[in-house]
């Protein structure tokens, strides 16, 4: 397979994964919470799924030869870009409303991959 394919279809799994973000901020708030009855749980599923979307952003570039840092800033201003864009489509959604927090924990969630894919590329040019 080649490097075009692949980072193919880590840009289809990334574009998936960024509309079932998206799918879940259109979802009332009643439902939402049935899974994440605590901030802190909350706040802990906004990181991960943010770090999903951005190790699968990372995985992509790579096989595009950008470097390390390039890769690194672009997954991270995709990925914060989309959960403002979430926030905002949750003002619009009569049972939510967008949070700075939600955004802050999107943003560490989206830095902890980009340091470990960063650390994972620099462990394996050794």
């Amino acid at each position: 397979m080649t490097y075009t394919k692949r980072a193919k279809r880590y840009l289809i799994l990334a574009m998936t994964w960024s509309l079932f973000l998206l799918f879940l901020s259109l979802q009332p708030a009643a439902e939402v919470e049935i899974f994440l009855p605590f901030d802190f749980l909350a706040s802990l599923a906004h990181a991960a799924v943010y770090f999903i979307l951005a190790a699968l952003l990372c995985l992509a570039f790579r096989f595009w030869k950008y470097s390390i840092v390039s890769i690194g800033i672009v997954s991270f201003i995709y990925s914060v870009i989309w959960g403002l864009a979430n926030e905002l489509v949750q003002f619009f959604e009569p049972t939510r409303s967008p949070s700075i927090s939600d955004v802050i924990s999107d943003s560490v969630g989206a830095t902890l991959a980009i340091a470990l894919f960063i650390w994972w590329r620099k462990l394996r040019k050794t």
